[in-house]
């Protein structure tokens, strides 16, 4: 009885281990876009901005963006764009290839389902993820400065994931393991895409968190036109107006994960201050950019 069910566990392992090399290969490495960032950088607007231009130009419905209770944490909501259920129409599917839960719901032979015109998301490196070659890949790197965006991070990971437990400037040194753990994420972010934008330069564009605040409509048309698809202008500022924080804010969303009040900021400043000596000590450039 051992051996049968240790034979069935190493069959099941073994199809897993083909069905990814098969993945790999039956993917169009020339149609796929995949935005890439770490956590705290700017992926929500990205994908909210992108999402709502895509689903008006390819006509999968108006762009306008759907407030939807979050069942997991019911005080916070979940911006969502189509409907998954009697709109179908009107819904754009997201593929998401970090989670490796989609072996278990696709076969090699729906490949042809991927949904080419759309801009998946991934975290990789620092999220499980081997169902790409990312050597053959073509991307957009969201930047944001290492030590914004790792204590960001640290504060996102400790108010929601580590809910029994309360921080503050005094108690903070208790926290100095997430806080390193989550500032090695981010060096190996930034040395992985480093590296590899250093061997295919002309397979990735880097954007910074920043300018794609404050200049947001060059930067969609800077991220339209490497990934070739169609330019609408008008559709372009409409679909930035209607995912404004000001428009949301008309549409009743709010989410607590996107507010840092003066107490948060306090918490961040001082860990900022950990990340930053980690840094030097780990000999990191925390200043240079990808």
């Amino acid at each position: 009885m051992i051996f049968f069910v240790s034979a069935i566990i190493s069959s099941l392992k073994l199809i897993r281990h083909n069905y990814k090399l098969i993945f790999k290969t039956q993917i169009d490495y020339k149609k796929i876009k995949i935005l890439f960032s770490l956590p705290r950088s700017g992926q929500h607007f990205f994908k909210n901005i992108i999402y709502s231009y895509l689903e008006q130009v390819h006509g999968f419905g108006n762009g306008i963006p759907k407030i939807t209770s979050n069942t997991f944490l019911p005080k916070e909501k979940n911006i969502v764009h189509g409907f998954e259920s009697d709109l179908k129409d009107n819904f754009i599917s997201k593929l998401t290839f970090s989670n490796f839960e989609f072996t278990k719901i696709k076969r090699p032979i729906e490949m042809n389902q991927i949904n080419y015109d759309i801009i998946y998301h991934s975290h990789h490196p620092i999220q499980y993820n081997n169902l790409i070659d990312f050597n053959k890949i073509k991307g957009v790197i969201l930047y944001r400065d290492p030590l914004e965006a790792t204590s960001s991070m640290v504060l996102l990971y400790i108010f929601h994931r580590m809910r029994n437990r309360k921080i503050s400037i005094d108690n903070i040194s208790d926290f100095k393991k997430e806080i390193l753990n989550r500032s090695d994420l981010t060096i190996k972010f930034v040395n992985y895409w480093s590296n590899l934008k250093k061997k295919n330069p002309e397979n990735f564009i880097v954007i910074n968190y920043d300018d794609l605040l404050k200049n947001t409509f060059s930067v969609f048309v800077t991220v339209l036109n490497f990934f070739k698809i169609e330019l609408n202008k008008d559709i372009l500022q409409n679909s930035i107006e209607i995912n404004s924080k000001d428009n949301l804010n008309k549409l009743k969303f709010e989410n607590p994960r996107l507010i840092t009040d003066k107490h948060q900021l306090e918490i961040k400043n001082k860990i900022q201050e950990i990340v930053k000596e980690y840094f030097i000590n780990k000999k990191f450039d925390y200043k240079k950019i990808i």
